[in-house]
């Protein structure tokens, strides 16, 4: 079975059947229908909604840690060195700590450089709060807006119907505010705290597209999902490809071999 890891950001090779899994379980239209596309018959597609964002719908427990009654930005950046907005926004980002009155949470990726780290923690103080953990979600809950530029974060964000904003996002949409210019980050963050209606509006059936469940019922439609293919069976797919090549990557890189 294939879950994953993010909402479709852009990226590439995001739409792939590999011949590995029986099961894909998507998490709404958009992307059922990508994988529905390229189907070869080899796997069945089934839409259940991410059980990662199940915990979102409902206010957790630590949202209290994070919150504040100023205006609260998640700068939450993507790794990829070609996309990342890290270094671009760093010194405006540290500008406007003195100049307005927000409060800042910064998540930087699991595979952020210590360079990058560095340089967030050092702008940790009253009006900025960098952050480790990896259960994001009570930020993503306590704060207002988003500023990231190419991650699927921005999506998890915007389910709750809130207003994202991208800096050279790949593939920008009409949903979220995107900008190219760094020095334009004060007035583009200004414009979104004013969450103009026919903003709020695009980013509802945008995220009734990628993300229709707000139940927090999916991991027990993806266990439901199971259990009928394992009732099923396995017959009615075409036989996979061999992926010898693949196959040996993955196992050498596990250092497991099918002699050992």
């Amino acid at each position: 079975m294939q879950v994953f890891h993010g909402f479709d950001s852009g990226k590439k090779n995001k739409f792939n059947i590999r011949g590995f899994f029986d099961l894909y379980c998507t998490q709404g239209p958009n992307i059922t229908q990508g994988f529905n596309d390229i189907n070869d018959g080899t796997c069945d597609v089934v839409e259940t909604g991410w059980s990662k964002l199940d915990p979102l719908f409902t206010e957790h427990k630590d949202i209290a840690l994070y919150q504040s009654d100023k205006p609260t930005i998640l700068y939450a950046p993507t790794f990829s060195p070609k996309l990342t907005s890290t270094y671009k926004l760093y010194p405006y980002i540290k500008a406007l700590l003195k100049t307005q009155n927000w409060q800042w949470i910064v998540k930087l990726h699991p595979k952020a450089t210590s360079e990058e780290i560095e340089m967030y923690k050092s702008l940790a103080y009253e009006n900025l709060t960098f952050i480790t953990t990896g259960d994001v979600i009570p930020i993503l809950q306590a704060t207002d807006i988003i500023l990231s530029d190419t991650s699927s974060i921005i999506t998890e964000f915007a389910l709750q119907e809130k207003v994202a904003v991208a800096f050279n996002n790949r593939k920008p949409k009409d949903w979220m505010i995107n900008f190219s210019n760094e020095a334009d980050l004060e007035s583009t963050l200004i414009s979104a705290f004013q969450k103009d209606e026919h903003t709020l509006e695009k980013v509802k059936q945008y995220c009734d597209s990628v993300h229709p469940y707000r139940d927090g019922k999916s991991s027990v439609r993806v266990l439901g999902a199971i259990n009928n293919l394992i009732c099923s069976g396995t017959s009615h797919l075409k036989r996979k490809p061999l992926n010898l090549l693949r196959k040996f990557k993955i196992r050498k890189s596990l250092n497991y071999y099918w002699w050992s």
